[in-house]
Order: C-alpha cells, then structure tokens, then sequence
C-alpha cells in the first residue's frame, strides 16, 4: 500500500489528467444523448401529431395531384362548381383535431395541365372564381387584377369566420366554378390552390383541379366512377362521383374495414337518401345507402321545391392497411357497389 501511495505520488500530475479526461468524455457523451433525446422527441412530437392536423380532400403535403373533374356537357347550364373543404383535422384519426386556433391562406393561381404558371393575357373570356360555400358571388380571376409580369395569381379574401377557433373538429368548404367553355373547348387551362397555415408546424397544402368531359356513357341515365387520377397509398382517400341525368334510384355501398365516407357529405345528402343498411358479404361487413337522384328540378304550382341535383361527390377515408390495401384501382374498385336501377327494399 505504501508502494502504491509512494507511486501516486510521484505521478500524480499523470493520474489527474486521465481523471479529467475521463470526466470530460463522459460530460461530452452526456450532452451528446441529452440533444439526441430532445431532437428525437421533437420530430416524433411534429410526425405524430401536428402536421397531420391541417388536411383537405383535394390538396395535399408534399406533393401536388392533378384533379380532373368529369362533367356531363348537356347537364352544365353555365359554369362546373367544384366543392372542395379545409379541415382541422385528420379523417384517419377523427376523433382528434388541432386544438389551436388556426389561420391560413388560400391562393389560387392558373396553370397548364404540368403545372406551368399561364401568362398575363391568356385568359381570354374564360371565367374561372372562388367563393365559399354559402356565398352569393364569387371571386373571379380577372386581366385587371394582377401586376405585370406576375401572372394570375388570386389571393382569395378570409375572414376571422373561414379559420378554426380550435374548440372542436370543423371543415370549411369552398366552390371552385369554371366556366362551362372550359368544358368544351379543353384550352388546357387548371387552377392550382395553395392552402398555407400560419402554424410553422403545419405543412402547407396544395392540388391543381380542371375539368373534362365525362364519357358518353356517362351522359345517359347515371353513374358512378372514382375520381382519382392514379392509386396510391399516399392519399387520405378517395372521391367517388355519382353523376346523370333524370330520376333513378341509386345503391351505393362501401366495404367498412376498408373505407369510411365522409359524415359531412352524408349529412348535406340527407334529403336524398331513403334508406340507409349494413350487410354482411362475403365475410365482411358493407355498409349502403339508397339515393332518390334526380337531375330535374321538382315544380309544384309554378314554383321549384327541389332543385335537381346532377351530381354527388363521396369522399371515401382509407380505414385499411394504407400500404398493401390499396395498390391498384381494381382492387380499390372492389370495395364499393353502385346499382344505378335499384330498388329500395
């Protein structure tokens, strides 16, 4: 022992640094895992829950999907209404929300098919403008309203009512109207909508729409086709379109550990619906509504105490396994059912 102490002594200079060498690593390592941790927590915190909370049925994160909407030509009386909702929340897990007021803006700007910005003076006579749902005039793009060199760019006016208060789940809806010469002429012109939140957490959405003629099939009678352009799994969803012309009866059913329709297009299709039923087929549980449609308008002693309805657009949430469920439309179109000649039983 006295050998040792003897030792130390004599080397004492030598021990001391390999001590604080020793404390340095550690101290260094320490903070090293205590960053490691907090970055860690930061992007699991932004993953799995805020950015999430900003979603749309036609504009998405991160990437920009083209949307052709088909319109029947001879049920257009002057312009196609697009409908299209701002949500608060994620139709994967509705249940939660963003419980923080949100802002945000809405920018619309014309473009080619490929997303290529039109240049000053190619509008020509086309009107193409945005309202919400439950206004009386729309916004149009106009040659006056735009710097040169800018393009057409419109901002569309919010209001404190159009944002979310972050009290409970909500949607805002929106009307895109094209003109009905759009239709027919196919001068490869599309909107293409920008959604930014002010919430830095938030990602910032965006889609091009346009319309096109539906097939000639689709001018007779009614029927039903998905919307979508291409399947992928990246999608919250899909939209499913009923259109025609005339009166019929329409069964339309979904597979439910597949897809979930949107409660609040349910809700607007209410006076519509007749029955509503949940069948097991096949093994598996489908629920189905029955549509009195009918594209004319109902006129009692000169007066209209329904207006036709020509179309319904069915947004349908992925409730399967996002990644092997939804590969190819054949088996997406598997897990719906359209009878345009039913029966209500």
């Amino acid at each position: 022992m006295k050998k040792l102490l003897k030792a130390a002594g004599r080397n004492w200079i030598t021990i001391w640094l390999i001590l604080a060498v020793v404390l340095l690593v550690s101290f260094v390592s320490y903070a090293e895992y205590m960053e490691r941790q907090s970055r860690i927590g930061r992007v699991v915190a932004n993953t799995s829950a805020a950015d999430r909370y900003f979603t749309s049925d036609y504009l998405f994160a991160q990437t920009t999907e083209l949307h052709c909407i088909y319109f029947a030509v001879n049920s257009v009386e002057s312009a196609c209404e697009i409908s299209f909702k701002i949500r608060n929340y994620d139709p994967a897990t509705p249940a939660k929300f963003f419980n923080k007021e949100l802002a945000y803006t809405l920018t619309a700007q014309l473009v080619r098919q490929d997303g290529t910005a039109i240049g000053q003076g190619q509008l020509g006579s086309y009107a193409i403008g945005i309202k919400r749902k439950n206004d009386a005039e729309y916004c149009y793009f106009g040659e006056g309203n735009y710097a040169a060199g800018s393009g057409y760019r419109l901002v569309f006016p919010m209001n404190a009512a159009d944002y979310f208060d972050g009290n409970t789940k909500e949607e805002r809806e929106f009307v895109l109207c094209m003109d009905k010469q759009i239709l027919i002429d196919q001068p490869d012109l599309y909107v293409k909508l920008i959604a930014a939140p002010a919430d830095r957490n938030l990602d910032t959405l965006q889609g091009i729409l346009g319309v096109t003629a539906a097939k000639a099939d689709l001018t007779q009678g009614w029927a039903g086709s998905f919307n979508d352009s291409t399947a992928t799994a990246a999608y919250d969803g899909f939209n499913y379109v009923i259109s025609g012309n005339g009166a019929a009866t329409i069964k339309f059913g979904w597979r439910t550990d597949r897809f979930e329709a949107n409660r609040f297009v349910l809700e607007d299709m209410a006076g519509d619906i007749a029955k509503t039923e949940t069948e097991t087929v096949g093994g598996a549980e489908w629920k189905f509504i029955y549509i009195r449609a009918n594209a004319n308008d109902t006129i009692e002693n000169s007066v209209v105490t329904r207006y036709g309805v020509e179309r319904y657009d069915i947004q349908l949430y992925m409730t399967g396994n996002a990644d092997s469920d939804y590969n190819d439309w054949g088996t997406i179109e598997s897990y719906v059912f359209i009878d345009t000649n039913a029966q209500i039983p």
